[in-house]
């Protein structure tokens, strides 16, 4: 069957022409609107101008068809089709008495709401698909363990430089009632008994998620002294301060090395005397004692899953007590 070549043809109310001219559609748009100008000119010889908004009836029956699919014609017309929509949005504005904006203002117009519509969607399915590619219980992205600063001993890098100012103990108010509040969320005792010394390792089954997970137990009295159950000044009042440490939360983190927990030791600050000369305050700070023995924090804690996939998780604590600290003396000390 042969296919029949014309010089025109309509599409979605477009007329396009074989040499891509929009005159034979501006022309058609051109005589329907001229048509509903007989209606605007009836409604002024009328006198329904008062019932029926001019400027109303002129958007919704003659503007809406010269702005049909404007932005697909409109910036490829010739100046003489530009003319003459134009005419007839000045013959209508004689008929209203009203300014009417041009066919050029409706197009800006039009081109960026379609625009700025077309930015919005694409924002929008970027976000969605993003989100897709998350994990709502592991983060896509988790960095090692920080530390708090950098040590500017010649040792390197310590976890974290802490300054301790023992005087009268009604100073101290302030820390005690920090710790007062720290071990709240430990006084609850609903996670497990755990083995110790090895990892409590909680594996999903495939794709199918082992969520909650469970959480170890840290009992508050493993603190002993530091624990603010037998002492609730944690020793400020007798010269023998308390000190609480904890480790970051970080997801799948698993401390230790061959088997063997991480454990806090504690130093007295080195400080730089000259050029090559360093000092530390050792017999100062004293003996001191951890909680639990040795200052490990258990492998049984990690890894840590999460907060929304381990929901009670508890972080483990170590307290330092010292035990013979000199008074009135400001104290660095290295953990």
């Amino acid at each position: 069957m042969a296919v029949e070549r014309v010089s025109s043809f309509k599409f979605l109310g477009i007329h396009i022409s074989e040499n891509l001219s929009w005159t034979a559609n501006t022309s058609s748009l051109i005589k329907k609107a001229h048509q509903r100008l007989f209606f605007l000119r009836t409604l002024k010889k009328n006198h329904l101008s008062t019932a029926i908004p001019m400027g109303n009836f002129y958007r919704c029956a003659i503007e809406s068809i010269l702005t049909n699919c404007i932005t697909v014609w409109y910036g490829n017309c010739s100046v003489a089709d530009r003319k003459a929509l134009q005419r007839v949005v000045k013959t209508a504005q004689r008929i209203t008495k009203t300014p009417l904006p041009a066919i050029e203002g409706r197009l800006i117009l039009l081109f960026y709401l379609v625009f700025y519509l077309f930015l919005a969607g694409m924002f929008v399915l970027t976000m969605y698909i993003m989100l897709l590619t998350l994990d709502d219980y592991k983060p896509t992205l988790a960095g090692p363990p920080g530390h708090s600063r950098d040590d500017d001993s010649s040792e390197g890098r310590s976890a974290g430089d802490q300054f301790l100012g023992l005087r009268d103990w009604k100073a101290g108010t302030g820390f005690i009632k920090n710790l007062n509040s720290f071990p709240v969320p430990y006084q609850v005792q609903t996670n497990d008994n755990c083995p110790p010394d090895q990892y409590f390792i909680q594996e999903d089954s495939g794709e199918v998620r082992n969520n909650p997970k469970r959480s170890c137990q840290f009992n508050r009295t493993m603190l002993e002294e530091c624990s603010g159950i037998s002492d609730r000044y944690y020793g400020y009042n007798r010269g023998q301060p308390c000190i609480l440490i904890k480790l970051n939360r970080v997801i799948g983190m698993l401390p230790g090395k061959d088997g063997q927990s991480p454990y806090v030791t504690c130093g007295a600050k080195r400080y730089r005397v000259e050029k090559d000369e360093w000092r530390e305050d050792s017999d100062k700070i004293g003996p001191l004692a951890y909680y639990p023995p040795n200052g490990t924090f258990n492998l049984m804690y990690y890894p840590y899953y999460g907060k929304k996939a381990q929901v009670n998780y508890t972080q483990p604590l170590v307290a330092v007590k010292f035990l013979n600290a000199s008074l009135n003396t400001g104290h660095q000390r290295r953990v």
